[in-house]
């Protein structure tokens, strides 16, 4: 696991800044930064039989966690190299897409004991042509992704609907589903994009972002992190900033928290909307970056949402694994999640498993984004009912984000996500 991460952020420091000196979507240097950071075990198309794909045209699938928005290239468009496009999200049957704002990726020797620097976004931001701003402060670059998004949703040939209320999600689900927008979710990784005060959680929440990670990578003044050097809880700014978030509508990640931070949020806001965004279940892979089933089991006990990861850290895969390979696991882990969640809420398990993707987080992945279909296949493999895949592959974020984004009103009804 050491050497893995310490070749990664290697490889990382290097691609990322190949990446941004060949500004413009599409360059030949971007190309091959991409090939190489966010590689796709198995290229598309992806066939499933047809039991399979005639379930996968009615669900509503979400996913959790991508940070797309790291990348030069034009979403908009498929590029033939990454991980994630809209072209390739709509392939998929995506119809949530979170999309997760990355601030700082310290260069850090083996994903353990990480300290705030040297900051290869920080890298990033220059070499790509960032403004000025955002070259050495975290809200600021988390402002201008957040920009980014909210610029690409402003165009109708985009076909994307950034979802800041329950309001706005309701009238996507009220569309047919021929030619329905991809409904975008802004998130943060990572506490420090909102600064060092309360204050930068309003400047977040007033640019859309809906999902608010308390760390990433390393210990900040909000929250420890599993990576970090002290891995503390929570601090008492970051209690502070917990309430804000959640005043203000968001949804808490516990991704890359501490399990100090994770016992703090759970102890002190019993019943608040939280997720573990992109993770897996350690009895499956034993990884540092993966749930025991005791935390898996009080996640559950605390109404979290647990998203299951399609990078291979999680799944315990090495470089060579096919597709097949990524969606076996992925199919054990949700298998197992639901068991333990089930020790919780019997026959409820299903309703607190998610997908949560990693998708261009410089990770290596079997399918990319258009392949989704293989786990409903593997799925239903496993035996699972379609009702309880509908659930898994988008119901339950869906659900969720109903019941959550800020609204006027009373909850819109949540059979909406179970419209086909």
């Amino acid at each position: 696991m050491r050497k893995r991460g310490a070749r990664w952020f290697l490889r990382a420091a290097v691609l990322l800044g190949v990446a941004g000196w060949g500004v413009g979507c599409c360059s030949p240097l971007e190309r091959v930064a991409e090939e190489i950071g966010n590689p796709v075990a198995t290229p598309p198309p992806y066939p499933v039989g047809a039991r399979a794909q005639a379930l996968q045209d009615r669900l509503f699938v979400a996913d959790m966690h991508a940070d797309t928005l790291l990348a030069g290239r034009d979403p908009t468009r498929t590029s033939g190299y990454g991980q994630l496009d809209f072209p390739r999200l709509r392939a998929g049957h995506v119809g949530i897409q979170v999309f997760s704002i990355v601030t700082n990726m310290p260069f850090c020797v083996g994903l353990d004991h990480c300290q705030r620097g040297p900051n290869l976004v920080a890298l990033l931001a220059i070499a790509q042509g960032w403004p000025v701003a955002t070259w050495a402060d975290d809200r600021a670059r988390a402002l201008y992704q957040a920009a980014k998004l909210r610029g690409i949703a402003s165009d109708p040939a985009a076909g994307l609907a950034l979802l800041e209320n329950a309001g706005t999600l309701a009238d996507l689900l009220a569309e047919p589903q021929a030619g329905r927008k991809i409904g975008a979710v802004l998130a943060v990784e990572g506490a420090q994009a909102a600064g060092e005060d309360v204050a930068g959680i309003d400047e977040l929440a007033d640019a859309g972002v809906r999902m608010f990670g308390l760390a990433h990578f390393f210990d900040n003044a909000m929250a420890g992190s599993a990576h970090g050097l002290a891995q503390g809880g929570l601090t008492p700014l970051g209690r502070q900033v917990v309430q804000r978030a959640l005043a203000r509508g968001m949804i808490i990640d516990l991704a890359h928290a501490s399990p100090a931070a994770i016992d703090d949020f759970l102890g002190g806001w019993a019943g608040a909307p939280f997720v573990v965004s992109h993770t897996g279940v350690r009895s499956v892979c034993d990884s540092e970056r993966n749930l025991t089933d005791a935390q898996v089991r009080r996640i559950v006990r605390a109404e979290g949402l647990i998203g299951i990861g399609a990078w291979n850290v999680p799944l315990c895969l090495t470089g060579s694994a096919p597709a097949s390979a990524y969606v076996s696991r992925m199919v054990q882990s949700i298998v197992r999640a639901i068991a333990l969640a089930d020790l919780e809420h019997p026959g409820r398990g299903q309703d607190y498993v998610a997908l949560g993707s990693d998708f261009d987080g410089w990770v290596r992945v079997g399918f990319d984004a258009s392949g989704w279909p293989l786990v409903t296949e593997g799925l239903l493999g496993a035996g699972l009912s379609e009702a309880q895949i509908a659930r898994i592959m988008g119901g339950n974020v869906c659900r969720l984000l109903l019941r959550t984004l800020p609204r006027a009103g009373p909850p819109p009804a949540e059979t909406l996500c179970s419209a086909g």
